[in-house]
């Protein structure tokens, strides 16, 4: 039978945590966990891809705080040079907020869009969403759902969803 993903509904927590840590080491891909309320156990075994966002909003920053570094310096030096207060041209004190500010909004905007894309929004509806057993996971339900084969999910215990 070929890999496919499986809806597995637990109990309780308890069997939940086991299930997963199970899976993890029989190195089957745990997609996520489902519980009415955060469990800190599934937290390292449920662990998501390592992304490079936190690289991308510093590159964002910097980009940010070199292009209006490098604009208040042109403009003041190069395009419209005034002198104020006997200052020299190259006042770099005064370029600094802009600098930071532009710094920090990129970055904002660089972490935003990059979290908004990696983690595939805007995505309206979801196969899972279907299934009874998930709609009750708010309240009562306690659900791993892996990527597997069908031998390898029935193993692992409790009732069975195909997705």
């Amino acid at each position: 039978m070929s890999e496919r993903h499986w809806l597995i509904q637990f109990d309780d927590q308890q069997q939940l945590v086991e299930a997963a840590a199970q899976a993890g080491r029989q190195q089957l891909r745990v997609i996520d966990a489902f519980a009415p309320y955060p469990i800190e156990a599934l937290q390292e075994l449920v662990a998501g891809p390592v992304t490079r966002t936190s690289w991308l909003i510093f590159l964002g920053g910097l980009l940010g705080a070199t292009a209006a570094f490098t604009l208040c310096t042109w403009s003041a030096v190069l395009a419209y040079p005034f002198r104020v207060g006997g200052t020299p041209y190259f006042s770099w004190p005064a370029f600094l907020p802009i600098t930071f500010e532009c710094g920090v909004l990129l970055a904002a905007l660089t972490g935003f869009f990059s979290l908004w894309l990696q983690s595939g929004l805007p995505r309206y509806h979801h196969p899972l969403f279907d299934h009874l057993a998930f709609r009750e996971a708010s309240y009562k339900g306690y659900l791993l759902l892996l990527e597997c084969e069908h031998e390898q999910a029935r193993a692992l215990g409790g009732v069975l969803h195909a997705e």
